[in-house]
């Protein structure tokens, strides 16, 4: 099954969606290692800078495909909230991985698009699916120096910099 196909998949019966959502974690990482070979395979790919490495028809489809899901957790969370639970996590690891190979500037928005989908006035589960799904981005080994790049050259040890902020709010 391609990627663009199952962006637009209509899934009719309940036990088809619950499969569909339980084994999404599966679908992802299929789409991670077929970006990582894409990637890794053809040397000259790699030389590449990461906002030419995919065609911006693969970049519409992954940006489709999130907000589909995400639309269908928002939708359907309280009629099947653990299987959106692990629908939302799937999706954040996979924004995640996404981060090694592809542009960051594109990975980024699609976590603000993400961010958007949801209201303040959203209920506590729905907020706790977006918390999660930070968390799990927030998880990622270059987050830190990806969102500060100017503070980067200067901080020379991050543990220094939370003591310093922790004595700030004391």
């Amino acid at each position: 099954m391609q990627l663009k196909t199952f962006t637009t998949l209509h899934i009719a019966e309940p036990a088809d969606i619950e499969a569909t959502l339980n084994h999404l974690w599966f679908f992802f990482e299929v789409v991670s290692k077929t970006e990582s070979s894409c990637v890794l395979d053809n040397f000259s790919v790699l030389q590449m800078p990461r906002d030419e490495r995919f065609p911006s028809s693969f970049l519409e489809t992954v940006q489709t495909l999130l907000t589909n899901i995400t639309a269908l957790i928002l939708q359907t969370y309280r009629e099947r909230p653990h299987e959106m639970k692990n629908a939302n996590i799937s999706l954040a690891h996979f924004i995640k991985r996404c981060f090694t190979f592809m542009d960051r500037g594109f990975v980024f928005r699609l976590i603000n698009s993400y961010i958007e989908m949801y209201s303040p006035g959203d209920p506590k589960i729905l907020q706790n699916f977006k918390f999660d799904f930070l968390s799990v981005i927030c998880s990622h080994e270059h987050y830190i120096p990806l969102n500060l790049p100017l503070m980067r050259k200067q901080v020379k040890n991050y543990k220094g910099m939370a003591q310093k902020d922790s004595s700030i709010l004391d």
